[in-house]
C-alpha cells in the first residue's frame, strides 16, 4: 500500500490542489458546526464535482464505495497514537495535532 498525506487546516472552509495517482485534483474541506464534522468535496482540476459531503471521520475508508474515474483508493484520517475521547469533534480546529489525513492506495 502507497499513500499520499493530504494537509489540515485549522479553518473550518479550506481547499487544496493534489496529485493523485498521476491526476490533479482539487479537495474543499468545509466544516459543519451543527454536526461537529469537517465535510470533504472532491473536485477534478477543472472544478467538476466527483464525489461530495464525505465527513471526515476517523479510521473509515472515505470513498472507497465510490467509484471514481482515475483512482483506485480512499481517503482516510488516520488517529496519531492512542486516543481515548473523540478530539476530530471536540476539538475541529486542531484536526492535524491528533490525526493525518492520507489518500491510501495499491
Amino acid at each position: 500500500m502507497k499513500y499520499v498525506e493530504l494537509p489540515l487546516e485549522d479553518l473550518p472552509i479550506y481547499d487544496f490542489s493534489i496529485s493523485l495517482e498521476g491526476v490533479s485534483y482539487i479537495v474543499e474541506m468545509i466544516y459543519n458546526e451543527r454536526d461537529r464534522l469537517y465535510f470533504m468535496t472532491l473536485y477534478t482540476a477543472e472544478k467538476e464535482r466527483l464525489v461530495s459531503g464525505l465527513a471526515v471521520v476517523p479510521s473509515f475508508p472515505m470513498s472507497a464505495d465510490y467509484p471514481l474515474p482515475d483512482l483506485s483508493g480512499y481517503f482516510l484520517l488516520r488517529k496519531k497514537g492512542v486516543l481515548l475521547a473523540e478530539p476530530y469533534k471536540e476539538y475541529p480546529d486542531r484536526l492535524k495535532q491528533y490525526y493525518d489525513f492520507l489518500y491510501v492506495y495499491n
